[in-house]
């Protein structure tokens, strides 16, 4: 799991930093990525439960985004359409968002969900 956040008196340089990690994140032709969004102890567990899952598996990446600067403009929109209630969102290999998850979501819909997004995207063309 990659987190990112904005230190003060770093915004612009973690902002820019966090957003390239972003976009290389998404942009990988063989990787799943779950991005998390927020801060909390119900998120942290979350993130904590999702981590678990992906770890294991190269083809798997967690980033979790405390801060909502470090999403490039529109993105957070765009994967979350406007749902303040998830705090995840998995993408399949052609970057589309295939599960969202609620911080309450058990291990077992975390395992679903990365399966879900593999089987949602085919080889990128």
């Amino acid at each position: 799991m990659r987190i990112l956040d904005v230190r003060p008196d770093h915004e612009d340089e973690d902002i820019d930093l966090g957003r390239a990690v972003v976009r290389s994140e998404i942009a990988h032709p063989a990787r799943v990525v779950m991005i998390v969004r927020g801060r909390g102890s119900e998120v942290a567990q979350f993130a904590d439960r999702a981590a678990g899952r992906a770890d294991p598996f190269p083809y798997r990446e967690v980033l979790w985004l405390q801060d909502p600067r470090v999403f490039p403009p529109g993105l957070e929109d765009a994967l979350f359409e406007g749902e303040d209630e998830w705090c995840a969102v998995v993408l399949s290999l052609e970057d589309e968002p295939v599960v969202w998850l609620a911080p309450t979501a058990a291990l077992w819909e975390i395992e679903l969900a990365f399966l879900d997004a593999q089987a949602a995207g085919g080889a990128r063309r």
